[in-house]
């Protein structure tokens, strides 16, 4: 009998749960199930309950050996067979449930709206005005609707060169854009190329020769290709000196170089008619 009574285990201290196989303390009974954390698997969460056991009952051996009361032996082959991977669960769930700042950083809602913010904002000031500028074109010679800027009424800036307020007074007229047409010319050049028309205005000068187009699109895009660029402040362009196609030839224009651009400062009819060597108006 004593000898039984020597391998009995020793007694559980009153006031502690029961000690499970494995030598932890077991959860409270009846204990409503916790929610996983987020990016961990029921096994991952429940090795790292065992783990928190272990440290747990790890600690209650300290408590029980500093006031030397027995303490019953855990099974430790089987905590050790599990340690080594407890502790890179553990290691893992800090790294889910804790991440580095710049990982938080990385992850916030409100970054990747400004980013997107941004972008938006990028391709309505940048993408979008390139988008047209390639498909729709731009040339240095300043011919063709497409390739004309907005007027001085609208952007506050003249014609880039001499060849592109021409050729824009010759798609305003083709489009009938009396204002934007005469906002090209000076005030005495507005009125010289009204009297040389024949009416009392700029404006009304630019729809009477708007109702003489025959072809809008094939007026509005004239060829000063071929002509020389400025050779300074003051250029003279003849409409004699290039093709003009689906309207009436306008007469010789005197343009002078200002800070915003080119601006229309003379205009004088024909000359009437061309030389022989001009090119045909169609």
């Amino acid at each position: 009998m004593a000898d039984m009574a020597e391998n009995q285990p020793p007694a559980q201290p009153p006031g502690d749960p029961p000690t499970p196989p494995t030598g932890l303390p077991a959860l409270p009974a009846g204990a409503p199930p916790t929610p996983l954390p987020p990016g961990l698997d029921a096994d991952e969460y429940r090795r790292f309950q065992e783990f928190q056991r272990f440290q747990d009952y790890q600690r209650f051996v300290g408590t029980q050996q500093d006031g030397n009361q027995p303490v019953p032996a855990p099974q430790h082959h089987e905590l050790v067979t599990h340690l080594a991977d407890m502790r890179g669960q553990l290691a893992r769930i800090e790294r889910v449930t804790n991440p580095p700042t710049w990982q938080k950083v990385l992850r916030n809602k409100w970054l990747h709206r400004l980013v997107w913010l941004v972008v938006l904002i990028g391709l309505a000031t940048w993408g979008v005005p390139t988008l047209i500028h390639h498909y729709f074109g731009n040339s240095d010679s300043g011919t063709g609707p497409a390739a004309l800027p907005l007027p001085k009424g609208q952007s506050g800036v003249l014609p880039e060169g001499p060849h592109q307020a021409v050729a824009d007074v010759y798609m305003f007229i083709a489009e009938n854009q009396p204002t934007y047409a005469c906002l090209i010319f000076s005030g005495p050049a507005g009125k010289q190329f009204a009297a040389a028309v024949g009416a009392p205005k700029c404006e009304q000068a630019v729809t009477t020769l708007s109702a003489q187009v025959t072809d809008k699109t094939a007026y509005a895009s004239p060829l000063l290709t071929p002509l020389p660029g400025p050779q300074g402040p003051t250029m003279i362009i003849s409409s004699c000196s290039f093709a003009v196609a689906g309207g009436p030839r306008l007469g010789t224009f005197t343009l002078t170089q200002q800070n915003q651009g080119w601006e229309i400062t003379g205009y004088a009819a024909g000359p009437t008619p061309c030389p022989a060597s001009a090119p045909p108006t169609s």
